[in-house]
């Protein structure tokens, strides 16, 4: 790993749970597309390509 990343960084974190709300949406639209997409795992596929 040190020969890809020869000299890694630490940056600090912002307020704990702070994209938490931009991150629920995010699922909860993904959720929506896939229950959306005919509920079949062959239907899906051509959605995902």
């Amino acid at each position: 790993m040190e020969k890809d990343f020869p000299n890694p960084v630490c940056e600090k974190l912002g307020k704990k749970g702070e994209n938490f709300s931009a991150m629920h949406r995010l699922i909860r639209m993904f959720q929506a597309w896939v229950w959306g997409s005919d509920h079949s795992v062959v239907a899906l596929q051509p959605y995902i390509n």
